[in-house]
This record gives structure tokens, C-alpha cells and sequence, in this order.
């Protein structure tokens, strides 16, 4: 027998019995799949261990490992996929399917909630109903999903939140060597996270003042000129064509943000209000909507008309729509008549 480590971070144990070799996803954590490698082996002693049992027996880590394989591990940013999936194997991976009511699964949302919040736990609501469903088709499980009858809650409206030049400033000058160009780069860019961090010299054409995003968000590609501030920030950092243009962890780049964050005072925000904050001072400098659209990999227009507001000339065009749908008197004309 042995324990041993899954590529998802899970435990399994390996042993055979009357001949056959069993493999199992037992436990989240290698103490308790020890403690069950353990009752396996008594149980065999004692005559009491029956591994064909039906499939209701099985765990809940079993299942979600078997759809991390065929499913999960194969999605569009399965990178930040896995810490939800840790987090839910964490509070259910070592129960049976069949003992996890629904009360079990409204307990762990509300405590997500309270915690963090809707998003973040409508977000691994629908992981586990996914990991659930996906059993039940792949008959590793007979029974309903418990999800059902759990009450969620609405998602808070989108936050809106950029930085304004005194606070780029600020955390361009306190930002240390590492982050700063990261930093900038988002700002200049609007690139996602992920986008920034996946990015290789060769993506970027300097003769033609290009970034080439190969894969974002929704999928498809995008172009994103290099602006004049950008360009020496770049060439200065400049390295092999196969090189990553920024060599930072995600959870190095978390802490050293939220690190930077808190010494200016802006908890508040998050990494990806940089992002925001390309939009939002592109569009308060007079920048087009569609371009906007386009430069930033939104699949639909409307993610982008949030920022319309902040255009400087958006108002007064929205209204000049108006202009000669009825007649009015001249200014002087009005006047004369009212002095009759």
C-alpha cells in the first residue's frame, strides 16, 4: 500500500487486494489519508473490507478528482479554477456523497459569504453543482445533487474603482523594482492579470508597435499598440524572444501589491482596478467607445459602456441627439411676444 500526492493536490492511496489493484482519491490532506490507508489495512485483517461496494460509497474527493481530469484541469483559466476547487475539497473532500445534504452545501455558501462574498460564493456554488452533475452523468454516483433548494444571493453591481494620477504616481514611485514595471504596463495597456503574466517577448513587435494578446479572456486574440510612455519601459526590460517579459509568481504578485497597497493607505483596491483604470482615463482623455471595446477584449460592447459616463464630451452628445425635434421660437421672438 502507499499514500501518495495527486497533480490537484489531493491524497489517494494505491494497494491490491485478492489480486486486484485499487487507486483512490481518499482525502484532502496526506494525515487523513494515512488514517484511512490504516482502517483499510485493519479492516483486511479483521475480514471486514469490501471494496466493490455500489458506487454510494463513494467519496466526495473521488468524484471531483475524476472531473478535474476530464473537465476542469482542460478549461480557460484552470490556473485560478484551482484554488476554488481546493477550497470546496477542503470542506467536503473526505465525505461521502451520499452523507452531504443540502444543508450541508447551505452552510458552506453562507459561511463563504459572510467571509468573502456573493460573488465569491456563487462562484464556488456552481463548481461543486458542476462537480455533482458531471458524477451523476458519468454514473460514479446514483443519487441527486444536494444543491438543489439552495437559497443564493444576488452578486453586489460591479465595482468601478481606478486610480487617479496622484495615486499612479504614488505607487510608481513606492512600488519596488520588480512590480513597478507591471504596474505601468497594466496601466498603459489595460491587460488582464493573467494576460500580462502569460505575455513572451516575442508576443511584443516593436517594429510595429505591437502587443499581441494570443489568447484573452473571451478567447480571442488582440492588438494593443504601444503607446509612446510605454515604449522605453519596455526596451529597457527587453530579453529573449522565448523569455516571459514578466517572471512574477501570482502569489508573489499578490503579495507585494496588497503589501504596497496598505503602505498607501488603499486597501480598497484590487489588481484589477488597474485595468479600470486604463479604461477609465482613456476615456476621459477623449477616446472612442468601440475603440475602447476592441483594445481592451471585451466580447460584447456593453462591458464597455460602463465607462462612456467618463468621457468628457459624452453627455453633450448624448443630448445633442435631440436637437431640432420641435420648433421653438428665436430667443427674441419669445421675448417680444411675452411683451405683448
Amino acid at each position: 500500500m502507499g499514500v501518495f500526492e495527486t497533480k490537484v493536490g489531493t491524497w489517494a492511496i494505491d494497494y491490491r487486494y485478492k489480486g486486484r489493484r485499487y487507486r483512490k482519491v481518499v482525502a484532502p490532506t496526506r494525515k487523513l489519508a494515512l488514517d484511512i490507508e490504516r482502517k483499510i489495512l485493519t479492516d483486511i485483517k479483521q475480514g471486514a473490507f469490501f471494496p466493490d461496494l455500489d458506487t454510494q460509497d463513494v467519496t466526495f474527493a473521488e468524484i471531483a478528482n475524476k472531473y478535474w481530469t476530464l473537465h476542469g484541469s482542460k478549461t480557460r483559466g484552470a490556473s485560478n479554477f484551482i484554488y476554488t476547487y481546493n477550497k470546496i475539497l477542503e470542506r467536503f473532500g473526505h465525505m461521502k456523497v451520499t452523507d452531504i445534504s443540502t444543508a450541508d452545501v447551505q452552510t458552506f455558501y453562507n459561511d463563504t459569504w459572510a467571509r468573502t462574498s456573493p460573488s465569491t460564493a456563487n462562484r464556488m456554488f456552481s463548481l461543486y453543482r458542476a462537480i455533482l452533475n458531471k458524477a451523476i452523468t458519468l454514473k460514479l454516483y446514483k443519487g441527486q445533487n444536494p444543491c438543489q433548494g439552495v437559497i443564493r444571493q444576488r452578486e453586489n453591481p460591479p465595482r468601478e474603482h481606478y486610480f487617479d494620477r496622484e495615486q499612479i504616481k504614488a505607487l510608481l514611485i513606492n512600488a519596488n523594482n520588480e512590480l513597478k514595471p507591471l504596474l505601468a504596463f497594466s496601466i498603459l495597456t489595460g491587460a488582464r492579470r493573467g494576460e500580462s503574466l502569460n505575455l513572451y517577448w516575442k508576443d511584443i513587435d516593436f517594429n510595429a508597435r505591437i502587443i499581441r494578446i494570443l489568447k484573452s479572456k473571451s478567447g480571442k486574440g488582440r492588438e494593443i499598440p504601444i503607446s509612446q510612455d510605454l515604449m522605453p519601459l519596455l526596451l529597457n526590460l527587453r530579453k529573449g524572444p522565448f523569455e516571459k517579459v514578466f517572471n512574477i509568481t501570482v502569489p508573489a504578485l499578490r503579495y507585494s501589491f496588497n503589501k504596497l497597497l496598505k503602505k498607501l493607505g488603499m486597501e480598497e483596491y484590487h489588481f484589477h482596478d488597474l485595468r479600470h483604470t486604463f479604461a477609465s482615463h482613456y476615456m476621459m482623455n477623449g477616446g472612442a467607445l468601440l475603440d475602447l471595446s476592441k483594445l481592451m477584449g471585451h466580447s460584447r460592447v456593453e462591458q464597455t459602456v460602463r465607462y462612456s459616463h467618463l468621457s468628457p464630451h459624452y453627455i453633450q452628445k448624448t443630448i445633442s441627439v435631440m436637437n431640432g425635434v420641435i420648433a421653438l421660437p428665436e430667443p427674441q421672438n419669445l421675448q417680444l411676444e411675452q411683451k405683448q
